[in-house]
Protein backbone atom coordinates (compact mmCIF):
# COMPACT_ATOMS: atom_id res chain seq x y z
CA UNK A 1 0.00 0.00 0.00
CA UNK A 2 2.34 2.74 1.19
CA UNK A 3 4.61 1.71 -2.29
CA UNK A 4 1.59 2.64 -4.60
CA UNK A 5 0.84 6.02 -2.51
CA UNK A 6 4.61 6.88 -3.81
CA UNK A 7 3.94 5.68 -7.05
CA UNK A 8 0.95 7.74 -7.52
CA UNK A 9 2.93 10.58 -6.10
CA UNK A 10 5.83 10.78 -8.51
CA UNK A 11 3.31 10.27 -11.17
CA UNK A 12 1.43 13.18 -10.35
CA UNK A 13 5.06 15.19 -9.77
CA UNK A 14 6.12 14.27 -13.46
CA UNK A 15 2.34 15.51 -14.75
CA UNK A 16 3.57 18.78 -12.63
CA UNK A 17 6.78 19.43 -14.16
CA UNK A 18 5.39 18.87 -17.56
CA UNK A 19 3.45 21.74 -16.94
CA UNK A 20 4.12 25.78 -16.98
CA UNK A 21 6.93 27.38 -18.34
CA UNK A 22 8.93 24.40 -19.54
CA UNK A 23 11.06 24.20 -22.07
CA UNK A 24 9.58 22.79 -25.23
CA UNK A 25 11.19 20.54 -27.16
CA UNK A 26 12.05 20.70 -31.44
CA UNK A 27 9.47 18.17 -32.12
CA UNK A 28 6.28 18.48 -29.30
CA UNK A 29 3.49 18.19 -31.12
CA UNK A 30 2.11 22.46 -30.20
CA UNK A 31 5.58 22.77 -31.32
CA UNK A 32 5.02 21.35 -34.77
CA UNK A 33 1.62 22.56 -35.11
CA UNK A 34 2.56 26.13 -34.86
CA UNK A 35 4.69 25.58 -37.05
CA UNK A 36 2.43 24.18 -39.97
CA UNK A 37 0.82 27.06 -39.28
CA UNK A 38 3.28 29.23 -40.02
CA UNK A 39 4.33 27.68 -43.42
CA UNK A 40 0.75 27.51 -44.52
CA UNK A 41 0.25 31.21 -43.95
CA UNK A 42 3.62 31.83 -45.67
CA UNK A 43 2.52 29.97 -48.74
CA UNK A 44 -0.57 31.94 -48.43
CA UNK A 45 0.54 35.12 -48.48
CA UNK A 46 3.48 34.35 -51.65
CA UNK A 47 1.23 32.20 -53.78
CA UNK A 48 -2.43 33.19 -52.69
CA UNK A 49 -4.98 30.75 -53.90
CA UNK A 50 -2.46 28.90 -55.35
CA UNK A 51 -0.88 27.56 -52.00
CA UNK A 52 -3.92 25.18 -51.89
CA UNK A 53 -2.30 23.23 -54.35
CA UNK A 54 0.91 22.66 -52.09
CA UNK A 55 1.59 20.07 -50.02
CA UNK A 56 4.49 19.77 -47.68
CA UNK A 57 6.00 17.63 -44.68
CA UNK A 58 8.60 18.20 -42.36
CA UNK A 59 11.71 15.43 -41.60
CA UNK A 60 14.97 15.89 -39.93
CA UNK A 61 14.21 17.12 -36.83
CA UNK A 62 17.43 18.99 -34.75
CA UNK A 63 17.95 20.84 -31.44
CA UNK A 64 20.58 23.46 -33.06
CA UNK A 65 20.72 24.98 -29.34
CA UNK A 66 18.96 25.39 -26.02
CA UNK A 67 19.28 28.02 -23.68
CA UNK A 68 18.12 26.89 -19.95
CA UNK A 69 17.77 30.83 -18.93
CA UNK A 70 15.03 31.62 -20.97
CA UNK A 71 13.77 28.05 -21.83
CA UNK A 72 14.29 28.65 -25.32
CA UNK A 73 15.15 26.16 -27.80
CA UNK A 74 16.56 26.72 -31.50
CA UNK A 75 16.20 23.99 -33.84
CA UNK A 76 15.91 23.36 -37.68
CA UNK A 77 13.95 21.23 -39.99
CA UNK A 78 14.21 20.14 -43.63
CA UNK A 79 10.60 20.93 -45.21
CA UNK A 80 9.71 18.90 -48.67
CA UNK A 81 7.03 20.56 -50.70
CA UNK A 82 5.20 19.23 -53.58
CA UNK A 83 3.39 20.72 -55.98
CA UNK A 84 -0.01 18.58 -56.05
CA UNK A 85 -0.28 19.67 -60.00
CA UNK A 86 2.85 18.97 -61.33
CA UNK A 87 4.14 16.99 -59.32
CA UNK A 88 7.54 19.27 -58.67
CA UNK A 89 9.17 18.82 -55.61
CA UNK A 90 11.39 21.47 -53.69
CA UNK A 91 13.18 21.08 -49.99
CA UNK A 92 14.23 23.61 -47.77
CA UNK A 93 15.75 23.72 -44.52
CA UNK A 94 13.74 26.19 -41.93
CA UNK A 95 15.52 27.55 -38.74
CA UNK A 96 13.36 28.49 -35.90
CA UNK A 97 12.63 29.49 -31.84
CA UNK A 98 10.23 27.99 -29.56
CA UNK A 99 9.56 29.17 -26.00
CA UNK A 100 6.93 29.66 -23.56
CA UNK A 101 5.99 33.17 -22.87
CA UNK A 102 5.43 34.79 -19.62
CA UNK A 103 1.53 34.10 -19.88
CA UNK A 104 2.61 30.15 -20.61
CA UNK A 105 1.65 30.26 -24.06
CA UNK A 106 3.72 28.77 -26.36
CA UNK A 107 5.84 31.13 -29.16
CA UNK A 108 7.12 29.54 -32.37
CA UNK A 109 9.54 31.99 -34.29
CA UNK A 110 10.98 30.91 -38.21
CA UNK A 111 14.47 32.77 -38.07
CA UNK A 112 15.86 31.72 -41.40
CA UNK A 113 13.81 30.03 -44.41
CA UNK A 114 16.86 28.60 -46.39
CA UNK A 115 16.19 27.35 -50.13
Amino acid sequence: MKLYKIASLCVAGFFIVGCGNSMPSCTDKEVKDLLTQIVEKHYKKQFGRASGDLEFSFSGFSTNRTNENRKEVTCEVTIDTMHAKTGENEEDTIHYTARHTDDGKLLVKVTEWED
